[in-house]
C-alpha cells in the first residue's frame, strides 16, 4: 500500500546509488487515497523574458509560482567552441545531486549519498553539512538520498524536499523540511513532515527525481518498483495505473489539504484498453517508465525531458511538450524498451497511448542513461537550446535538440571525464554540472 503521511518523521539510515539497468523484483504497490483537488493560489512568478517560451520558473500558475531566473532564453548562435569540465568541487561523499535554489545565483547545494547535503560557496564546500539527514537514509545499491528540490518561493518560505530510502523498512520517502530560522545555511532535520512513504519490498528502480514545474506543482520520479523486466502482476506496475511506480507523479505542496493537494489535470480515469482494474492513483502524471531516475523542464520553454533507464538492451529520453499535452502519457514500459518490442503480449506499439522516445541508443559501453538538462547559460551561445545527457557506465556526454517532438542525432560533445556519471545539475544562469560518484562536481565552460 501507499502511505501518504502529514506527520514527523520516525528513523532511518543512508545511501549508494549505481543506477544498474538490472536489479531485483518489487511488488509493493501504491494506491492513492488523497482525492483533494485543488489548483493552488499563490502568485503567479514572472520569469525571465527572451526567446522561446516565458522563462523558468517564471509563470507559476496553480501555484505558489517563483521567483525570476537568470537563463538566457535567446535563440543559439555561432559555432561551437572548444569545451572543458572545470571542476567545482571534489573530495564529497559520494555526491548525488547539485542544485541551486530560487533566487541564490550565489551558492549550489550538493547532496551526499551518506545523507548529507552541503552548500558550494565561493569555490569550496561547507564542512558543516546543511542538513545531515544519515540517520534518516537506507544506504546501498539503487537506494538512498536519490532527490532534492526547493521550493520556488524557498526565499520567502524556506521550505526544500527531499526523496530518501528509510531505513530499516526499505520504504521510498518523499518528505518536506524547513530552513533554520535565522541562519540561511542550515535546515532543520526536526522540522521533517512526510508527504509520501511507498513501501519497498526490492532495492532498485525506486526513481528519485524531485523538481518543481513551470506550473508550482511538485514532479517525483518512480521507477516500476524493482526486479528484472518488471515481474509485478500480468501487466507490470509501469501500466498500472492503481500503482504509483513506473510514473512521474504530480502533487500541488502549497493546498490547505494535507499531506497535498490532487491538481487539475492528472489522472482521472484508466482510458481504454489499459489493463488497470483498481482506482486510478491520483497523483499520477505520466505513465509506462522504467526508472525516470533524472527528467528537467526546459526553463525557457517549460518541455520536459525524461531520461528513463532500459532493461538490457536499450535506453531512452522521452520527451513532452509544454501545455496541455504534456502529461498523461504512456511511455511503454514493460510493452516497448526504447522504440523496440519488450512484451509482445502487451502489445508492443500499439499499447493503449503509447508515446515514443525522441532517441535511445544501444548497450555496449554504455548502459545507463543519466538524463540532464537544456543549457540555458550565455557562456556557450551555439549551446543554448540543446539537451544535454550522459551515460553511468561510459562517461559519455551527448546533445540533441528537439523540435516540434523530434530530436536531432545524438551529437558526442567531445569531452568525458570518467564513469559513474550520476547526475546532472543545473544553476540559476543556466550552467549546466556532471555529479560523479567518485566525489567530483564539475561545470561545463568554454576553452
Amino acid at each position: 500500500m501507499l502511505r501518504l503521511m502529514g506527520m514527523p518523521r520516525t528513523g532511518s539510515a543512508l545511501l549508494l546509488v549505481c543506477l544498474a539497468a538490472a536489479g531485483v523484483a518489487c511488488s509493493s504497490e501504491g494506491a492513492g487515497t488523497e482525492t483533494t483537488t485543488t489548483s493552488g493560489t499563490g502568485a503567479s512568478g514572472t520569469g525571465a523574458s527572451g526567446g522561446a517560451g516565458t522563462g523558468g520558473q517564471g509563470t507559476g500558475a496553480g501555484g505558489t509560482g517563483g521567483a525570476a531566473t537568470s537563463q538566457d532564453c535567446t535563440a543559439p548562435s555561432g559555432s561551437l567552441p572548444q569545451l572543458v569540465w572545470t571542476e567545482v568541487a571534489s573530495g564529497l561523499s559520494m555526491p548525488i545531486f547539485v542544485t541551486a535554489a530560487p533566487g541564490d545565483d550565489s551558492r549550489l547545494f550538493i547532496a551526499e549519498q551518506t545523507g548529507q547535503i552541503r552548500v558550494l560557496a565561493n569555490g569550496s564546500v561547507s564542512a558543516t553539512p546543511f542538513v545531515d539527514l544519515s540517520a534518516e537514509v537506507q544506504a546501498g545499491g539503487e537506494q538512498g538520498l536519490l532527490g532534492l528540490a526547493f521550493h520556488p518561493a524557498y526565499q520567502a518560505n524556506g521550505r526544500l524536499f527531499v526523496f530518501y530510502t528509510e531505513s530499516g523498512t526499505g520504504a521510498q520517502v518523499v518528505a518536506e523540511l524547513g530552513r533554520t530560522p535565522g541562519d540561511p545555511d542550515s535546515a532543520d532535520p526536526a522540522s521533517e513532515r512526510r508527504l509520501l512513504v511507498l513501501p519497498d519490498d526490492e532495492s532498485n528502480h525506486n526513481g528519485g527525481m524531485l523538481a518543481f514545474g513551470p506550473d508550482g506543482m511538485l514532479y517525483i520520479g518512480l521507477g516500476d518498483g524493482g526486479g528484472g523486466g518488471d515481474q509485478h502482476g500480468a501487466f507490470g506496475n509501469g501500466q498500472n495505473l492503481s500503482s504509483l511506480w513506473g510514473k512521474i507523479a504530480r502533487v500541488d505542496v502549497d493546498a490547505a489539504a494535507l499531506p497535498y493537494g490532487i491538481p487539475a489535470g492528472n489522472m482521472t480515469a484508466i482510458p481504454p484498453g489499459n489493463p488497470s482494474t483498481g482506482p486510478v492513483a491520483p497523483e499520477i502524471w505520466s505513465y509506462g517508465l522504467r526508472n525516470p531516475w533524472r527528467f528537467a523542464f526546459d526553463p525557457c520553454t517549460d518541455d520536459l525531458y525524461i531520461g528513463d533507464v532500459g532493461q538490457g538492451s536499450w535506453e531512452e529520453v522521452d520527451f513532452a511538450p509544454a501545455g496541455a499535452a504534456q502529461g498523461r502519457r504512456n511511455y511503454g514500459w514493460r510493452s516497448m524498451e526504447g522504440t523496440h518490442c519488450y512484451d509482445a503480449t502487451l502489445g508492443c506499439e500499439t499499447v493503449e497511448g503509447y508515446t515514443a522516445p525522441v532517441l535511445d541508443y544501444p548497450h555496449g559501453a554504455e548502459c545507463s542513461v543519466t538524463g540532464g538538462y537544456v543549457y540555458r547559460a550565455s557562456a556557450i551561445p551555439a549551446l543554448r537550446g540543446s539537451y544535454l545527457f550522459g551515460d553511468y557506465c561510459s562517461g559519455a556526454i551527448w546533445r540533441t535538440t528537439v523540435t516540434g517532438g523530434v530530436a536531432t542525432p545524438m551529437e558526442p560533445l567531445g569531452v568525458t571525464s570518467g564513469s559513474s556519471l550520476v547526475s546532472f545539475g543545473q544553476d540559476n544562469l543556466g550552467h549546466v554540472y556532471v555529479v560523479y560518484l567518485d566525489g567530483r562536481v564539475l561545470r561545463l565552460d568554454p576553452q
